[in-house]
């Protein structure tokens, strides 16, 4: 592998304590795996590849991505689950519930 990945930064687990922090933390984690398939695909397709091992770092970050999407989907309301996919790219999504009527 040529260099090192450079994975970003996540939203720190500390600052989601409620509803409006863990959709900021949200919007934050969807610009981050942005950035991440961005470095992902970024590199010569030669020098990594993401269907064999993982790379430690790169399992580390995704284990500390989930940890992250765990705390959001606790804080916000209507979300009930969320799915995590690696391939070739990294996919997010959170599943929200329809919100009652009061």
């Amino acid at each position: 592998m040529t260099g090192y990945l450079e994975f970003p930064e996540l939203p720190e687990l500390g600052n989601i304590t409620d509803g409006e922090s863990a959709w900021d933390a949200l919007a934050g984690v969807y610009a981050c795996v942005n950035q991440a398939n961005r470095e992902i695909l970024g590199r010569d397709e030669r020098s990594m590849d993401l269907t064999g091992d993982l790379p430690d770092k790169l399992k580390e970050w995704l284990k500390k991505l989930h940890d992250r999407l765990k705390a959001i989907v606790a804080k916000i309301p209507d979300a009930v689950s969320f799915s995590l996919t690696v391939g070739m790219t990294i996919s997010v999504a959170v599943n929200f519930t329809k919100p009652s009527e009061s």
